[in-house]
């Protein structure tokens, strides 16, 4: 999917629109089977909104998920009443009359298109083009490719470079910027985010206390925006060398799927396969496609290990422009 920036916005500022907050006081709130109460106020506790909440006052979801509503509800309103949810006053977000969030209000949170006009300051409307929207529970995911930062690896063999964006509705995450790389050829897609030693590539929420916050985070994105744009020739000019570089396969992603803590009895079957696809060449652009097919194509995986594989491609190719032991980390943050 393309779109112009103008209908990204009006989507993005659509969806984020279903929201709501609910400001409660924390002594009102009684919690009744499959709804949450407070004052004359009732709004639907479903699966999500009760992991939410027990996230908040550390009871065990896995346990209270199972157990009938009326138990549910005795169990944590005995966490409410002996104070595990911190504060007098909390904000619940709300969708579709359903709790979905519980708002850090300490915290300044960017809307979805505050982060999106931020982007566009730090260059990306006069070089970027919306490929990709993706929706989750609560956040989105964006691609953007530059028109101005391609390079054919092999010969037909094209990929663009640009960024994606990573944003919370309700703001239980920072907001995250990586370079994005897309193979042109089958819409494999790697990313790349530079680890903390090198400045972060996730925002940093900010008290909302400071006057300054809301500038001081629009500042933090546009800043990223341009250097993630600076950094795309150097990235494709390394892909291009992969095509040059020859590896051991099998030994290479044995260990890297170790190190990443990643399944190698689940995942190197379909690594496999996905590099005999490719070719079965023993180079490192073709181990990167393998990456990237099974991150792309494997729609059986669940979202955090696709987006680790990707992430794992893109280490395996920028290895030469920085490599340290975080890397590997960053995957399971």
């Amino acid at each position: 999917m393309t779109t112009t920036w103008e209908d990204a916005r009006g989507i993005l500022a659509e969806r984020e629109a279903q929201y709501s907050t609910l400001p409660v006081k924390v002594a009102e709130i009684r919690i009744e089977p499959g709804r949450l109460c407070a004052g004359d106020v009732a709004i639907g506790l479903g699966q999500e909104g009760l992991e939410r909440i027990c996230q908040e006052v550390k009871a065990p979801f896995a346990y209270l998920d199972r157990l009938p509503g009326d138990r549910q509800a005795d169990l944590l309103q005995y966490h409410l009443r002996r104070g595990d949810l911190q504060g007098d006053k909390a904000e619940f977000v709300i969708r579709q009359q359903e709790l979905v969030g519980i708002e850090r209000r300490s915290l300044h949170r960017l809307s979805s298109t505050d982060v999106l006009d931020a982007i566009a300051d730090g260059g990306g409307s006069s070089s970027l083009l919306v490929h990709r929207f993706q929706f989750f529970q609560n956040s989105f995911q964006l691609d953007l490719l530059s028109e101005a930062h391609d390079a054919e690896v092999a010969a037909g063999d094209i990929v663009q470079a640009g960024l994606r964006v990573t944003h919370s509705f309700v703001g239980e995450d920072a907001t995250s910027l990586e370079a994005f790389v897309l193979r042109l050829v089958c819409s494999n897609g790697l990313i790349h985010r530079e680890c903390v030693s090198r400045g972060t590539a996730r925002t940093r929420r900010l008290p909302a206390s400071r006057p300054d916050a809301h500038a001081l985070q629009m500042e933090q994105v546009r800043r990223l925006t341009a250097d993630i744009l600076r950094s795309l020739r150097a990235k494709l000019d390394t892909l291009k060398s992969l095509d040059r570089e020859p590896v051991e396969f099998e030994h290479l992603m044995r260990r890297w799927l170790e190190r990443s803590r990643l399944s190698t009895r689940s995942l190197w079957p379909l690594i496999e396969a996905a590099w005999r696809q490719e070719g079965g060449r023993s180079m490192a652009y073709d181990a990167m496609n393998a990456l990237t097919r099974v991150a792309t194509h494997a729609e059986d995986l669940d979202f955090r290990t696709r987006r680790a594989l990707s992430s794992l491609a893109g280490i395996l190719a920028f290895r030469q422009i920085h490599f340290c032991p975080r890397c590997f980390s960053i995957l399971n943050s």
